[in-house]
């Protein structure tokens, strides 16, 4: 993987569409040196939704931090409208492989340090899911991550193996002709992070029926936050370290619950 500066200068009424194979983190806009008076608004539109990211104004904000991830499957396009051109900076993350024949991707080349070292050393157990290098944390291809190096891990150890497969095999966790998650899986389909506005409420967790659904859903949820500390990205990994912690708190907490009931059933 390459991470390597973006940035494109947008007049008003200009677009610009997301077409190359990197990831695109989009970090700031901004107004050029000597804007006119008047708002200029920044606007999305992916996978068929129009969404303001920011209103700019040379007498109230004159740039905008942001920290949003797009890829060429969001469809996404960049769009100003307003007085004021605006420029837009941020990182491309793209693949070595690939890298050469990205000419329509407006950045200046940077070094950077796959392999740098975290100093935190209270975050060892986190340290110790990094593998790999996921392409985006939100697909089915990132959900071959490692189980997290935690105690939990032997709760479930007593399930027979040939039981997660079956004629679909070991991930038909569903009906083959559901398509509902073909896209990939996300955080907030596992109570791990916020539901996004405009986009269908769905739980896992409240659809678990047996110990075997929330082994699978464990499973997938571990993948998912195993991308984000493979990222190389340091808000990414910090995103990860606060979602591992949650996840091992559903953990700990179904754990815990377990303990209650079976001690309640021995009682009775």
């Amino acid at each position: 993987m390459s991470v390597r500066f973006w940035g494109r200068t947008l007049n008003p009424g200009e677009t610009y569409s997301m077409q190359t194979a990197g990831i695109l983190e989009l970090r700031q806009v901004s107004l050029p040196e000597t804007p006119e008076k008047g708002k200029t608004i920044i606007k999305i539109i992916a996978k068929g939704h129009a969404f303001t990211l920011c209103t700019l104004d040379r007498d109230l904000v004159e740039c905008q931090s942001l920290r949003h991830t797009l890829i060429a499957e969001d469809k996404a396009t960049l769009v100003v409208q307003g007085v004021n051109p605006v420029h837009f900076t941020g990182s491309m993350i793209v693949d070595i492989d690939d890298s050469s024949s990205e000419d329509d991707m407006d950045y200046t080349p940077t070094e950077t340090n796959q392999d740098q070292d975290m100093d935190d050393s209270d975050e060892d157990e986190e340290r110790e899911t990094i593998t790999g290098q996921p392409r985006y944390a939100n697909y089915l291809s990132d959900l071959l991550g490692p189980d997290l190096p935690d105690d939990d891990d032997d709760d479930y150890e007593d399930m027979d193996d040939d039981d997660e497969a079956d004629s679909f095999g070991t991930m038909a966790f569903r009906d083959p002709t559901d398509n509902e998650f073909l896209g990939g899986f996300e955080l907030r389909h596992f109570n791990l992070a916020p539901n996004i506005p405009g986009y269908e409420v769905v739980d896992l967790r409240k659809q678990e029926k047996d110990a075997e659904d929330t082994l699978l859903h464990d499973s997938i949820a571990t993948g998912l936050v195993n991308a984000l500390l493979n990222s190389g990205d340091e808000f990414q990994i910090e995103k990860g370290r606060s979602f591992l912690k949650r996840l091992k708190k559903q953990l700990k907490k179904r754990k815990r619950l377990e303990e209650q009931q079976d001690q309640q059933e021995n009682e009775d």
